[in-house]
């Protein structure tokens, strides 16, 4: 295959702090970035409010 066909292509996305899982937005960045639209309330994955931030503490049940 030839290098002409090949095309690299880049993406903003998202990340969730809590569970690690990344996401492409439906709208444009460029909107988000004016507020035309509102970043994602919740994580698609996990459901957490809180994908911006990363967690405090362990799990009770975890141990080191």
């Amino acid at each position: 295959m030839e290098d002409k066909y090949i095309l690299k292509i880049e993406v903003n996305a998202f990340e969730c702090q809590r569970c690690g899982h990344i996401w492409i937005p439906r709208v444009n960045m460029e909107e988000l970035k004016n507020k035309v639209k509102s970043e994602p309330m919740i994580c698609p994955s996990c459901k957490t409010p809180y994908w911006k931030t990363k967690r405090k503490n362990k799990k009770n049940g975890d141990k080191k």
